[in-house]
Formats: C-alpha cells, structure tokens, sequence
C-alpha cells in the first residue's frame, strides 16, 4: 500500500512540476529581458549592432547625428521598453524603432519618437502586445558629441504570466498519460511485448480517424490570414516551428498537390512544363510506391487521412523496429529493447527532420526495416514461408530506400546495411542457402525491384542531371575533416531545443541522436570480450563507428571519397545522424553487458566518468553551446550527463531509464499535435481559389511579392508559375532571360518570389535558395498567365480586380489580354 501511494505522490509532484514548466515555457517570449548589459558588452568590445556609438571614461559618446542601437533575435511579445537613461549635452531626441511581421524592416510607421531632458530620463514605451519583436533599434540621439549614461533597457519589466487554461490542462493529461504508460511498460514488459503489434495496430487506427498529425501547418493561418487576431484551425497542442519551413511551406505543400495531381509522375501545377514528382518525396502511381508505404494512405484515403497515415505510420514503425533491433543486440531484453524503441522514436534527429524533401526520418525507417527483415529472415532458418515474407519485406524497403535521392545520409545507411548483411551472412553462412521456394521469391521480388528503379531512373536521370548541374546544392566534393570537435557532442543541448531557440545556427542542424559513443569508445575493449552471440556483427559495427568518427576529423584522399562515395556526405550530417544513429544501438548493446556482467569496480567508474565529465565539460564550455545554455543550465546538464555514464557503468537499469527518460520524452515537445488540414485548405481566400479554379480550370496563376502563396497555389490544385522549385524551370527562364545573363541565380533550387514591374525584367539572388524574378507586366500575358494572386493594389490597366479578402488582405486579379 505505501508502494501504491508514494506511485501517487510522485505522478502529483509530476504534475506540478509540469504546470510550473508551462507556465514558464508558455511565457519565455514575455518575460523580462535585460539588454543593457549586451549593449555595454557591444560598445566596449567593438561588436556589431552599436553605430555612431563609442565608451570613453564609461560613458557613451555620440560620434555622428545618427547614433543608434540595433539589437537582432529578440522573438519576444514585447508590451513595453522600459528606458532609464542619462543626457549630460543637454535636450535631445530619442527614437524606438522595431521589426515584427507586419513590419519586417525598420520604418517611421513602427517607431516611437520621445524628447529627452539634460540629466535623468526614464520612459517606458508601449507596444502591441499581440505581435512578437523580432529586432529593435534605438536611435539614442539626434547630435554629435551627445554624452550618455545608459543605466537600465529593460524588454517587459514588469512580468504578467499568460495562461492558455485549455492547454494546460491537455497538457497536465498528456502528462497523466505518460506515466500510466511508463509505470505500465515497467510492471508488464513481458505483456507488452508479446501483444505489441496489436497496441501499435490500434494506435495507428486511433491517431489516422482522428486525422492527428504533427505538422506545423498552422502557421499558414497566421502568415495567410494576418488581419484576423484568432488563429489555429489545426494546432491542438504544443508549438508549430518555423524553423521547419521545409515540413509547413515545402514538403506538405507538395504532398497535397500531389493528391490534387491524382499521384501523377510529373506533377503538371509546378513548374511551367511540370515538375518530376518522384524526385519530391511524395506519392505518385509508380513502381516504387511499394516500398513506401507511408504514402499509401494519401492514395487511399485522400489529404486529412493521408497526412495522418503518413505521420502515424512513420513514428510508429521506427518505434517497433528499433525495438526489434535492440532485442537482437540485447539477446532479448525486454524492458532495455522498449526504452530502446522510445529512445531512437524521440530522438531529435528523428523528430527536428521528420517530415522533409530529404526524406531523413524516410531512409532510418527504411534501413530499419532492411535490417529487420534480414534479422528475422536468419532466426526463422526452418521455416520457409516466414523466410519468403522476410526476402520481399527487404526487397520492398530496399526500393524505397534506393527512390530516395539524398546522398549524405543514404550512403552511410547503405553501408550500415551492407555490413550487416555481411557480417551475418559470416557469422551464419548456413542461414543463407536457399530452397528452390526462395529462390523462386528471391529472383522475383529482384527482377521487380529493378523494374521500380528502372521506372525511376527513366524518369528522373534528367532532373538528375540537371539538380547536379545548378549553383546550389550542385555537385559537391568532400573529404572529410572539417568537423569542429564539439559539433560531436551537440545531444549535450537538444534537450533544450524544443524549448528555446538557438541564436548561433537552428535547432535543426543541431539535432543529434543521445547516445553514449564517448564511453562506449573507452570501454569497447574491455567489454566486448563478454559477448557471446554476436561479436563479429557487433566488432564491424564498431568498425563502422569509427570510419564515420575518422571521416568527421581526418581529410581522406579524394579517390577514396569518391570510390566510396562519402564525397557526397557531408561531415555534420555524419555526426548528427548516422554516426548517432548507430551510436545509439552500441550504447543499447553496451547497457545490456554491463547490467548483465557489471564488469567495472569503483575506481573504473570514477577514472571513467572522470573522463566523461572533462570531455564533455570542454565540449560545452569551449564552445557556442555555453553562451545558449548559460553556466547554471551547462553546468546541470554536465553533471546529468556524467550521472547517466555513472548509473550506466554501475548497471543499474532502472535508475538509469528513470533519469534519463525525461531527457528523450523531451522529443515529443519538437512537433505541436495537429489535426486536418484546414490551415491550408479551409481558409477563406483558399475556398475562393478553389471557386476560380473550377469555374475556370487549368489556368496558370503567379503569387507575387510572397514565398508563401505560390505554395498555397500549387497546395489547392492550381498551376502557379513561382512556387518552390526543386530544379530550375529552365524552359520558363529562358523565355524571359533570353541571353541568358541571369543563369547563375535562377539555376539552382529556389524558393522563387515573383514582383511585376513597369522596368525590365530581372532576376535577384536574395539568399542562396531564395530568388526574385522582377517581372515586367507585357511578359505575363505572354507567358500565359491569368491569374494573379497579390498582397497589394496593382493599379494597371491590363488587370482586372475580381476578388477582394478581408481575412489575408490578398486580392485576386484577371489579366487582360490587351496584345491586339
């Protein structure tokens, strides 16, 4: 009975720790900022953002009559400034200008003028609260030779706490959730187990009827309608991530077009002559639909449920097979193969690239279930039929893993299977003779496999060839080296990352797999002696390990590179995917032994986590990832870390799972929960589109002065000129650049952005996958254009207004065809 209430005493104590985290989660973007010590830090150490500013005797001297301020990255609901600041040359002038969405550039419309007196000076300026700034400047004076004290700039000081009651409370019962299921997956293991395709089964069903999903679409509501105040059609929980503009804005975007395309191979609303769908990472009716069946839904249920299937499936099917792995490298421990499961699930690798054209999360689960299948297909050497099953489920995902097209993560995987295929069929060459049954299996699943890769090299070697030819990504030649030390070691912050962004680079390319590689490094020698099944599998893993670990720090020749084809991996995605990716299953294996065989006394374990707490103290505090988490938060999360090796190479299991599980289930903060797709599909300006496209089918519409709305365009059916292009649209560029002076820019992979113009037609390279096509208004009858979807008046003859949106401020226009 005191077992049972210290159970409840615990789940309560969870609960408010929970409520207290989301008060603060929810309110980080409101609470009080202090800038006066960044801006102090600027003007001594010369950084960028001070202007016309400069420290003499500790106090600020204006060096020009436009001294200003800027600070960058603030993402914050600001409602006030508060300024506290001393004038010593007299009256003067002091102007607060800010960025937000609605303002993206600093204007006298976003500002706010204030007269200052000779001596102190204390202002707060009001803002809307609505509306997160993004950067501030403060032009402090209007005179040379301005002499000042800045005492106090203060973001929001006095702090009011927004509570979202509905969201706490799903919150606090998606809390009550997960440890029911933890406490259940710890009393019965075995059950689990044994009936986890039936759990899973009706998980998927669940989640696909519910049309749940974790894309972050709802941002199209706020970036679409931006005059309406209620947003979230779709978020029923946690935060969409703009960061993840290749899941809201590219690929889902794409995946609905496909649906709207019938599953057609060249999709015919992108690009003017169509876009290769099967280069896209979306479904179409193809040979090598089979081997991905993540897409299957879309073919058979339509968008909502489709989009629910795709993300179902995919989380679902990485959590079973990495189970399914890890009871192999365990010899079946059962409770370590289901934390096992959860921990590559939720990883951040997994769950910051889970939905993108690269496909990332598509080729894990692929390789996974080649993996798999080769597994099963030894264990059952006896029975033939299962055997069979195992030989077309490995052909199956070896399609889809060979139709995907990212080279930096599919060659280490590829060669992860490769040797796993080769070092078992060593360990147990006997497994691997075929009866005629399986030959017959075996010759048929191959010749169909060729078929699907056949049909897909038909179809794509063009695109190929020209996605290999653009100035960006274009070909790449790498030989590795050229990692810095720390980048190994950035799981040290992801916990971190669903919750506060990162100034320094994005949460994304920080994403890593948690894994214990530095100490299973050190230890490998000692413990590998004690396994007995599988040693050689496990020595050519390890090897594997340490091929990726030397690519990431040593230069290669260049023949090697290309001969093993790493040229075209670059070292970060080595460190933060595959090379985590295998770290993980090695740190599953290596838990397992030491609970097993406890094989290290008191003074390995202190030389031991000693080592651990250097390297991973150096890796943090010489390094970017210091300054993002602060000292208290680095040294914290040091000292877990070092306590996790320590409980690990003590084998105590359960302590260890208790510690670090908070740590993974982390990764279920990174994607909000969703339903539907009505953030795109249900908006007013989007039932209109739809409305002009049936009554008047198949016309070609341009999205100007947006990297949105040719997406939106393209998501609803309808053919848009600009939209993101995979490859460039050659055919269409070379009608309007004729000469062909522009190549360099619109030859790449671009977010393309449309303006019309009265001046010539040219082309802007405004980031390296962001173009500007400056349009003159006589090339887009030309062009065979008829609909213009704008942000802004466009006062012409040759177009007529037809529709109007209160909600998106968006307008509709018909080109008119004046040519006589």
């Amino acid at each position: 009975m005191r077992r049972e209430y210290k159970k409840i005493f615990l789940a309560a104590v969870c609960i408010v720790l929970v409520a207290l985290f989301y008060v603060l989660y929810n309110n980080q973007e409101y609470i009080k900022s202090k800038i006066t010590d960044s801006l102090n830090y600027n003007l001594t150490n010369h950084e960028a953002g001070a202007v016309g500013l400069n420290v003499v005797d500790g106090y600020i001297n204006t060096t020009n009559e436009d001294s200003q301020y800027i600070l960058t990255n603030i993402n914050k609901y600001v409602s006030e400034i508060y300024l506290n600041i001393d004038y010593l040359n007299g009256e003067d002038t002091l102007q607060v200008f800010y960025t937000d969405s609605r303002n993206p550039d600093f204007s006298e419309q976003a500002s706010h003028l204030v007269r200052v007196d000779n001596g102190k000076n204390i202002h707060r300026i009001p803002l809307d609260n609505s509306l997160k700034i993004e950067s501030i400047r403060i032009d402090v004076s209007t005179k040379k030779d301005q002499r000042i004290q800045i005492n106090e700039i203060i973001l929001n000081k006095d702090i009011t706490f927004h509570i979202n009651i509905i969201h706490l409370l799903k919150l606090e019962i998606f809390t009550l959730l997960i440890i029911g299921l933890v406490l259940i997956v710890f009393k019965y293991p075995d059950m689990i187990v044994r009936k986890r395709y039936i759990i899973a089964g009706m998980v998927f069903i669940v989640l696909v009827v519910g049309k749940l999903h974790g894309s972050s679409i709802g941002l199209w509501e706020s970036e679409i309608n931006k005059n309406l105040a209620d947003q979230s059609k779709t978020t029923l929980l946690g935060k969409e991530r703009t960061i993840r503009s290749d899941e809201f804005l590219v690929h889902t975007p794409w995946l609905l077009s496909q649906v709207n395309n019938r599953f057609d191979v060249i999709n015919s609303d992108i690009k003017s002559m169509g876009m290769n769908a099967l280069l896209l990472n979306v479904p179409a009716i193809s040979l090598d639909i089979v081997g991905k069946p993540y897409f299957w839904g879309f073919v058979i249920f339509g968008e909502d449920f489709g989009l629910s299937w795709y993300w179902s499936f995919k989380i679902i099917m990485l959590f079973l097979l990495s189970f399914e792995i890890c009871m192999f490298l365990t010899n079946r421990s059962k409770l370590l193969s289901l934390f096992g499961g959860l921990w590559v699930a939720l990883s951040p690798s997994i769950q910051w690239w889970y939905d993108t054209p690269a496909a990332v999360s598509d080729l894990i689960l692929l390789t996974e279930g080649m993996i798999v299948s080769l597994l099963y297909f030894v264990h059952f050497k006896e029975k033939c039929n299962l055997r069979s099953i195992f030989i077309i489920l490995f052909v199956i995902c070896g399609i889809g893993f060979t139709t995907i097209l990212y080279p930096p993560v599919q060659v280490p995987l590829a060669f992860l299977v490769l040797i796993m295929l080769g070092s078992m069929m060593v360990k147990d060459s006997q497994a691997f003779k075929l009866v005629k049954k399986e030959w017959y299996v075996l010759i048929l699943s191959i010749l169909y496999a060729i078929a699907a890769i056949a049909f897909f090299i038909y179809y794509a070697l063009d695109d190929i060839k020209l996605l290999l030819n653009t100035a960006y990504p274009g070909e790449r030649l790498i030989t590795g080296g050229s990692l810095p030390y720390y980048e190994l070691q950035t799981y040290l912050i992801n916990w971190l990352l669903p919750f506060k962004e990162v100034s320094y680079s994005n949460q994304s390319e920080l994403a890593s797999y948690y894994n214990f590689a530095p100490l299973l490094i050190l230890t490998f020698i000692f413990i590998i002696k004690y396994e007995k099944n599988n040693k050689r599998i496990i020595i050519a893993l390890f090897g594997y390990l340490m091929f990726q670990l030397s690519w990431l720090f040593v230069t290669y020749p260049k023949i090697i590179a290309k001969l093993s084809l790493f040229s075209y991996v670059q070292e970060a995605r080595v460190a933060h995917i595959s090379f985590g990716f295998l770290g993980v299953f090695l740190s599953v294996w290596m838990i397992n032994m030491i609970y097993k065989h406890k094989m290290f006394n008191y003074k390995h374990k202190i030389v031991l986590t000693s080592v651990i707490f250097i390297l991973y103290s150096i890796s943090i505090f010489g390094s970017p990832m210091k300054d993002y988490l602060g000292v208290t938060l680095a040294i914290g999360t040091i000292i877990i870390f070092t306590m996790l090796n320590y409980l690990l190479l003590s084998g105590n299991l359960k302590k260890f799972i208790i510690l670090f599980l908070p740590i993974i289930i982390s990764g279920v903060f990174i994607n909000p929960v969703a339903q539907g797709t009505d953030s795109i599909k249900n908006l007013q300006i989007s039932n209109q589109i739809k409305k002009i496209e049936l009554e008047d089918p198949n016309q070609t519409w341009v999205a100007t002065e947006s990297i949105f709305n040719g997406q939106l365009l393209i998501a609803l059916g309808v053919k848009s000129m600009n939209s993101v292009h995979f490859t460039p649209d050659m055919n269409l560029w070379s009608q309007i650049d004729v000469k062909s002076e522009f190549e360099d820019i619109y030859n790449r992979y671009a977010h393309v952005i449309v303006n019309v113009t009265d001046n010539d037609t040219n082309f802007e390279l405004t980031q390296l996958d962001v173009i500007r096509v400056n349009i003159n208004h006589s090339e887009l009858q030309e062009l065979g254009i008829k609909y213009i979807l704008s942000p802004s008046i466009i006062n012409s003859d040759s177009y007529e207004e037809i529709y109007y949106d209160n909600d998106s401020g968006l307008y509709i226009y018909r080109v008119l065809d004046n040519r006589s």
